[in-house]
Protein backbone atom coordinates (compact mmCIF):
# COMPACT_ATOMS: atom_id res chain seq x y z
CA UNK A 1 0.00 0.00 0.00
CA UNK A 2 1.10 3.68 -0.89
CA UNK A 3 1.49 6.43 1.69
CA UNK A 4 1.90 9.32 0.67
CA UNK A 5 4.63 11.76 2.27
CA UNK A 6 2.88 15.00 4.11
CA UNK A 7 4.15 17.92 1.63
CA UNK A 8 4.35 21.35 3.02
CA UNK A 9 2.47 24.32 2.02
CA UNK A 10 3.63 27.74 2.69
CA UNK A 11 1.01 30.31 2.55
CA UNK A 12 2.06 33.51 1.29
CA UNK A 13 0.09 36.70 0.69
CA UNK A 14 -2.95 35.85 2.76
CA UNK A 15 -5.17 38.65 3.90
CA UNK A 16 -5.70 39.35 7.48
CA UNK A 17 -9.21 40.22 8.74
CA UNK A 18 -10.30 42.09 11.16
CA UNK A 19 -13.45 39.70 12.20
CA UNK A 20 -14.11 43.06 14.22
CA UNK A 21 -15.17 44.95 10.66
CA UNK A 22 -17.71 42.14 9.96
CA UNK A 23 -19.66 42.25 13.09
CA UNK A 24 -23.35 43.78 12.93
CA UNK A 25 -24.03 46.75 14.24
CA UNK A 26 -27.93 47.30 15.84
CA UNK A 27 -28.99 50.30 14.38
CA UNK A 28 -32.94 50.21 16.06
CA UNK A 29 -34.74 47.40 17.63
CA UNK A 30 -38.29 47.29 19.14
CA UNK A 31 -40.87 45.09 20.88
CA UNK A 32 -44.65 45.61 20.79
CA UNK A 33 -44.12 49.10 19.21
CA UNK A 34 -47.18 50.44 17.80
CA UNK A 35 -47.22 51.76 13.94
CA UNK A 36 -49.14 53.93 12.21
CA UNK A 37 -49.70 52.81 8.42
CA UNK A 38 -47.54 54.35 5.86
CA UNK A 39 -45.66 56.18 8.11
CA UNK A 40 -41.67 56.12 8.65
CA UNK A 41 -40.98 53.76 11.49
CA UNK A 42 -37.60 54.77 12.62
CA UNK A 43 -38.12 58.12 13.96
CA UNK A 44 -34.39 59.56 12.11
CA UNK A 45 -33.36 58.47 8.51
CA UNK A 46 -30.54 55.92 9.01
CA UNK A 47 -27.59 56.89 7.03
CA UNK A 48 -24.65 53.52 6.79
CA UNK A 49 -21.27 54.59 7.69
CA UNK A 50 -20.04 52.63 4.88
CA UNK A 51 -21.12 50.04 1.86
CA UNK A 52 -22.66 46.99 3.02
CA UNK A 53 -26.33 45.63 3.86
CA UNK A 54 -29.05 46.24 6.80
CA UNK A 55 -30.49 43.15 7.68
CA UNK A 56 -34.58 43.84 8.50
CA UNK A 57 -36.19 41.51 11.30
CA UNK A 58 -39.72 41.82 11.11
CA UNK A 59 -42.98 40.70 12.37
CA UNK A 60 -46.58 42.24 12.61
CA UNK A 61 -49.89 41.21 14.41
CA UNK A 62 -51.19 42.73 10.96
CA UNK A 63 -50.79 41.71 7.42
CA UNK A 64 -49.14 44.02 4.81
CA UNK A 65 -46.64 45.04 2.66
CA UNK A 66 -43.39 46.19 4.08
CA UNK A 67 -41.18 48.83 2.32
CA UNK A 68 -37.41 50.01 2.55
CA UNK A 69 -37.55 53.95 2.14
CA UNK A 70 -34.41 54.98 0.02
CA UNK A 71 -33.53 58.79 0.45
CA UNK A 72 -31.24 60.70 -1.91
CA UNK A 73 -30.90 64.19 -0.96
CA UNK A 74 -34.50 65.45 -0.53
CA UNK A 75 -36.20 62.64 -2.93
CA UNK A 76 -37.55 59.76 -1.42
CA UNK A 77 -37.73 56.61 -2.51
CA UNK A 78 -40.03 53.56 -1.67
CA UNK A 79 -39.94 49.99 -2.25
CA UNK A 80 -41.66 46.87 -1.45
CA UNK A 81 -39.82 44.18 0.42
CA UNK A 82 -41.24 40.20 -0.53
CA UNK A 83 -41.84 40.97 -3.85
CA UNK A 84 -44.84 43.29 -2.91
CA UNK A 85 -46.36 40.68 -1.13
CA UNK A 86 -48.01 41.11 1.84
CA UNK A 87 -46.61 39.57 5.00
CA UNK A 88 -48.68 36.81 7.15
CA UNK A 89 -49.48 38.12 10.33
CA UNK A 90 -47.09 37.21 13.55
CA UNK A 91 -44.55 35.42 11.21
CA UNK A 92 -41.28 36.76 11.72
CA UNK A 93 -39.50 37.77 8.44
CA UNK A 94 -35.65 38.76 7.62
CA UNK A 95 -34.46 40.88 4.57
CA UNK A 96 -30.71 42.06 3.77
CA UNK A 97 -30.88 45.45 1.52
CA UNK A 98 -27.78 46.49 0.02
CA UNK A 99 -26.61 50.24 1.10
CA UNK A 100 -24.35 52.57 0.89
CA UNK A 101 -23.33 55.53 2.57
CA UNK A 102 -24.81 58.14 -0.25
CA UNK A 103 -28.45 57.57 0.98
CA UNK A 104 -30.17 57.30 4.20
CA UNK A 105 -32.77 54.66 4.89
CA UNK A 106 -35.80 53.87 6.70
CA UNK A 107 -38.91 51.37 6.71
CA UNK A 108 -42.58 51.65 6.62
CA UNK A 109 -45.61 49.23 6.68
CA UNK A 110 -48.62 49.51 5.12
CA UNK A 111 -51.08 48.45 7.99
CA UNK A 112 -50.98 50.00 11.36
CA UNK A 113 -50.25 47.82 14.03
CA UNK A 114 -47.98 46.13 16.61
CA UNK A 115 -44.88 45.01 15.63
CA UNK A 116 -41.32 43.80 16.36
CA UNK A 117 -38.18 44.69 14.32
CA UNK A 118 -34.40 44.96 14.24
CA UNK A 119 -32.19 46.15 12.10
CA UNK A 120 -28.79 45.58 11.31
CA UNK A 121 -26.08 46.83 9.67
CA UNK A 122 -23.12 44.42 8.03
CA UNK A 123 -20.17 46.34 6.72
CA UNK A 124 -18.84 44.73 3.46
Amino acid sequence: MYTPLPVPVSVQGTPRVNVNQLTPTTVATAAGASISANTNILSSNYTPPSTGKLRITFAANAAGTLSIVIVSGTTSYTYALNGGNSLTANALYAFEVPVSPSYSYNIQYSASAIVFYQIDFIPS
